[in-house]
């Protein structure tokens, strides 16, 4: 657990240069949920996936969450095309 911790912190002090930088910052807590304290801010990240079987919920089953600002307004032009870089006709 310790080795775990030191990870979590190690991993948050770059999430928080990273931030500091404007670049995003993504990690998959799926397998932490339940096991250790999951939390954004500590972690500093922009984006954090999650899948719901780890926790009881139905296989197929997942969350996304996204901090406000850059994240978002990535993912809200990814997922409505606004980069000109779909497809035509």
């Amino acid at each position: 657990a310790k080795a775990v911790r030191e990870w979590v912190d190690e991993y948050g002090e770059r999430g928080k240069q990273g931030m500091e930088e404007g670049v995003l910052i993504h990690t998959d807590a799926s397998n932490a949920v339940g096991k250790l304290s999951v939390d954004v801010n500590a972690l500093g990240v922009d984006l954090l996936t999650l899948s719901g079987h780890h926790v009881g919920a139905p296989k197929g089953v997942g969350a996304l969450y996204v901090r406000g600002g850059a994240a978002r307004d990535l993912l809200h032009d990814l997922l409505h095309d606004e980069g000109g870089g779909g497809r035509s006709g």
